[in-house]
């Protein structure tokens, strides 16, 4: 129930998305539950948004 309910919201957001499922893990736990596929999925996605999304997006405003 819960991964199906994550692809219906995965299909309704804007790319760039990235939809990592984790066998026991949830919303709030799976960084807990599998750290480092997590930390791996979270710096590939980075990189490749940052490619594609944000190219020739201005700067964000430095706060001082």
């Amino acid at each position: 129930q819960t991964a199906r309910a994550m692809l219906l919201i995965s299909g309704a957001a804007p790319e760039p998305k990235r939809l990592l499922l984790v066998p026991g893990g949830g919303h709030s736990n799976v960084s807990r539950v599998a750290f480092d596929v997590y930390r791996e999925a979270v710096r590939a996605f980075v990189a490749s948004a940052g490619r594609t999304a944000f190219a020739g997006a201005p700067a964000p405003a430095r706060v001082d």
